[in-house]
């Protein structure tokens, strides 16, 4: 079974996104973080944050890639 959550980063403390009602700081910077579990083992977990509309934006594109057998790779978007 496949766990995926996204979480918003407001303040330090991360919300579920789908419970979010607020404005954010910087809508263009829009930190959060993925959890990701595969059978309850934990793939990409929030200790992994970053700015999560750019991640999810790399993670579909791999997902076309890999999806006509091309391989993927990609680093976190603002992560060194």
């Amino acid at each position: 079974m496949i766990f995926i959550k996204s979480y918003l980063k407001i303040e330090n403390n991360f919300t579920e996104i789908d419970s979010y009602n607020g404005k954010l700081s910087d809508d263009f910077y829009i930190e959060g973080a993925l959890v990701i579990k595969i059978n309850e083992v934990p793939i990409i977990t929030t200790e992994n944050w970053d700015l999560i509309d750019q991640l999810w934006s790399y993670l579909v594109d791999g997902l076309k890639s890999v999806s006509v057998n091309n391989s993927f790779q990609s680093y976190f978007p603002d992560q060194p």
